[in-house]
């Protein structure tokens, strides 16, 4: 089972790769393999920030693009954090649950992987 992503930053970089078994490949594009990494460059000024916004998938890059763009659409982080706090809390208010039983954390963990 494969994990795919898409990824969109807040201004181009300059340079881009993949490295496969620690091996690094300057402009690669797509990799397949267990010991992969990307890694992109930026030309920056002194303490500018660089944003990224980053979506995932188990079935496609297109998939990861489409929850990428549905669940961040907006630069503004605070926006952001508090919109998924929101999605959180409404997914979790369909649970009622009682116990004293540690494992219940990983009810509500395993909720939010579904949701």
């Amino acid at each position: 089972m494969g994990l795919f992503f898409n990824a969109e930053f807040s201004k181009p970089f300059a340079g881009y790769g993949i490295s496969v078994d620690n091996k690094i490949d300057e402009g690669l594009q797509y990799a397949q393999g267990k010991n992969i990494k990307a890694w992109v460059n930026f030309q920056t000024e002194d303490e500018e920030i660089v944003l990224i916004k980053v979506g995932i998938s188990a079935v496609n890059t297109e998939g990861a693009k489409l929850n990428r763009m549905q669940e961040i659409p907006s630069w503004d982080f605070e926006q952001t954090k508090t919109m998924a706090s929101q999605k959180w809390e409404m997914e979790l208010s369909k649970i009622k649950a009682e116990s004293n039983d540690k494992n219940l954390k990983k009810i509500f963990t395993h909720r939010y992987t579904t949701a």
